[in-house]
């Protein structure tokens, strides 16, 4: 496993990213902990590791986040991580790229059509109009989990909008390298 933190297509940080939201994703705790730790230890901040959790809490499930929660808490706690720390609870919000947006609920609506008309509001303003414009994690970092999370749960609907979102904000061979990193987790599983 080792040769694999090292290989130049992701840097460590962002392996560490990965691997959280991989855990995260499937409710894999037990390895967490240690994750979490590496990942503070490879430059993600307490800011971003919290983000990332409430992030995934809308694409991995809100139980899979608190578990995440939980581990989080404890190695804020032996980490001396304070509130101070910690993202606000609710801070000023990024701008909202309004043509982006626009695009984004015509697919959504598309995709839906009638089935399900009340769905495309009820994610456009927590998820698209909050979460994704909090300021603590980059747009690129929440494309990277985002994808994670889909491609290590098999949720395959909402993956191409997301790799077209996160070829605006990432390296394609960062995404590509996210892919075959997932593909081999659940391989693994």
């Amino acid at each position: 496993m080792e040769g694999l933190w090292t290989r130049p297509q992701l840097s460590v940080r962002d392996r560490s990213v990965v691997t959280v939201a991989i855990l995260v994703a499937r409710s894999q705790t037990g390895d967490l902990s240690h994750y979490m730790n590496l990942a503070l230890d490879n430059g993600v901040t307490p800011k971003e590791l919290s983000e990332i959790i409430t992030h995934l809490a809308f694409y991995a499930g809100w139980t899979n986040a608190t578990s995440a929660v939980a581990v989080a808490q404890n190695i804020f706690a032996e980490r001396n991580i304070g509130a101070d720390q910690l993202p606000e609870a609710s801070p000023d919000l990024m701008p909202l790229n309004q043509e982006g947006e626009a695009a984004r609920q015509s697919a959504v609506q598309g995709l839906l059509e009638d089935a399900s008309p009340g769905l495309a509001d009820f994610t456009t303003d927590p998820l698209f109009k909050d979460v994704w414009l909090r300021p603590d994690l980059a747009p690129r970092d929440r494309s990277l989990v985002t994808i994670t999370c889909l491609m290590a749960n098999g949720q395959v609907a909402q993956l191409a909008g997301h790799l077209n979102r996160a070829l605006d904000k990432v390296d394609a061979s960062v995404t590509w390298t996210c892919y075959v990193r997932t593909r081999s987790s659940n391989r693994m599983a």
